[in-house]
């Protein structure tokens, strides 16, 4: 239970300082030296991983609407924009 509070705290830095002029795994890896979880370097090494892959990944879903030149909720004008931007 306590890895599991460990991890979501990672998440939750992770999340906070990704859009931050910082460095977010500059964060985690001090937050790591703080908290220790026990697993193995490459265990650590592919957690960052993967809680940094969901921050882009939030992204793309919270602006695919926006950037997608082919949705069909924009009309022509939107479109043209789009390919613009």
């Amino acid at each position: 239970m306590v890895e599991l509070l460990k991890s979501l705290l990672l998440g939750i830095v992770q999340g906070i300082t990704e859009w931050l002029p910082i460095s977010s795994t500059g964060h985690l890896l001090l937050l790591d030296e703080v908290l220790v979880l026990s697993m193995s370097d490459n265990g650590k090494e592919l957690f960052m991983v993967i809680i940094q892959l969901a921050s882009i990944l939030a992204v793309i879903i919270l602006y695919f609407s926006t950037l997608n030149p082919f949705s069909l909720k924009k009309e022509a004008k939107e479109k043209r924009k789009t390919w613009i931007l």
